[in-house]
């Protein structure tokens, strides 16, 4: 693997198991612990959700805000990590996200195209996110 493919996985695996503490409200409701967060988001980036909407980093950050602590058995696990295309300091990769929380188990493919930003947390900068609940897994 490249370095901005191996980067961006560490990156991957670090900001799930941040969400994953956040959602739970194992780490404190700060703007300070929330920053990890957004300063993993590029300026513009942009999500768009396995539900069809689109969110830029302030909805989004807003809204993940508001999420501390909101599910307190929250487990994400990441699968199949795979690159799909990349140059120089650009890469798209590719995984599934699964969640557990309210007994309950869900399923989301994940593209994500990420850019090296030494200033970022992990040293990438999330651009775009598009995430599509697999058959089956969605939400009931």
């Amino acid at each position: 693997m490249s370095g901005i493919i191996e980067v961006s996985q560490r990156e991957v695996l670090e900001f799930h198991r941040v969400l994953e503490a956040w959602l739970r409200g194992a780490i404190p409701h700060t703007a300070a612990e929330a920053s990890r967060m957004g300063d993993a988001f590029g300026p513009r980036c942009v999500l768009v959700a396995p539900g069809g909407v689109v969110e830029e980093k302030a909805v989004l950050m807003a809204r993940l805000f508001q999420a501390h602590g909101s599910k307190p058995d929250m487990e994400i696990t990441i699968d199949q990590f795979a690159p799909v295309w990349t140059r120089e300091d650009v890469a798209l990769v590719s995984y599934i996200e699964w969640r557990k929380s309210g007994g309950q188990t869900t399923g989301r493919y994940a593209s994500v195209l990420f850019q090296a930003a030494p200033q970022a947390p992990a040293g990438v900068h999330w651009l775009h996110i598009h995430e599509t609940w697999m058959a089956a897994h969605g939400p009931r």
